[in-house]
C-alpha cells in the first residue's frame, strides 16, 4: 500500500524471483521496490528522511517451503556483494563512503552496523575487531581461511579445527569459504 512503491515488470509480467536453501528451504517472489532508510519506522522520525532514503529492492513472498514456514524471524536481508543489495545501494548513493557492515550476534538480540564498526559496542580484545581481504570479486564475500579456532569462554583457551596446511586448504577450495549471516 505504499505510495512510493513500484513492481517492475519482465517481459509484460512481474519479475518474479526464488531461492533454494542447502536444508530444504525455499521461497517464491516477486520483484518490489520502494524507498528504504535506516533509522525509523516512518519518514516523520528520522530528520531529513528522503535525501536519506535509497530505492531498494526486494522480494515479496508468494510461497515458502521448509524452515520459512516455522521461523520466527519475519523475512531475510541478503547482504551479497551485489550492485542491487544494501551496502553497494548506500555505497552508490553517497551516504556511505564504503561497503563495510559489522554483524554481532549475541544472546537475546545483535547489532548491525553500516558504513564501518563501531568498536564501542564490541568487546574489548587486544586486536579489536579486524577486516579480512576478499579472496575474489563475485557477489559473495570469500576469503582466503588460514586457520579457524573457537575459543572456550570459560578458560580462553583456543582451539583450531582448520590447522594449515590440510585443514585450512580443504575449506578454500572450489568456491572457497564463503562468509554467509
Amino acid at each position: 500500500k505504499s505510495s512510493t512503491s513500484n513492481i517492475p515488470m519482465c517481459g509484460g509480467q512481474k519479475c518474479l524471483l526464488s531461492q533454494s536453501y542447502s536444508e530444504g528451504s525455499s521461497w517464491k517472489a516477486y520483484k518490489v521496490t520502494d524507498k528504504l532508510w535506516i533509522g525509523g519506522l516512518t519518514p516523520f522520525l528520522v530528520p531529513g528522511a528522503q535525501k536519506w532514503s535509497i530505492d531498494y529492492p526486494f522480494a515479496c513472498q508468494t510461497s515458502e517451503a521448509g524452515l520459512f514456514k516455522s521461523q520466527l524471524a519475519d523475512g531475510i536481508m541478503g547482504l551479497s556483494n551485489s550492485e542491487d543489495t544494501l551496502m553497494p545501494l548506500l555505497e552508490k548513493k553517497g551516504l556511505t563512503n564504503n561497503r563495510l557492515f559489522a554483524l554481532c550476534f549475541r544472546t537475546g538480540g545483535g547489532v548491525i552496523t553500516l558504513g564501518g564498526v563501531d568498536q564501542r559496542i564490541h568487546t574489548p580484545s587486544i586486536l579489536g575487531i579486524q577486516y579480512a581481504k576478499l579472496a575474489r570479486t563475485s557477489n559473495w564475500y570469500t576469503l582466503n581461511l588460514l586457520d579457524l579456532a573457537l575459543e572456550d569462554q570459560i578458560t580462553g583457551i583456543q582451539n583450531s579445527i582448520a590447522r594449515p596446511p590440510t585443514g585450512a586448504a580443504i575449506f578454500n577450495m572450489g568456491k572457497g569459504v564463503i562468509i554467509d549471516s
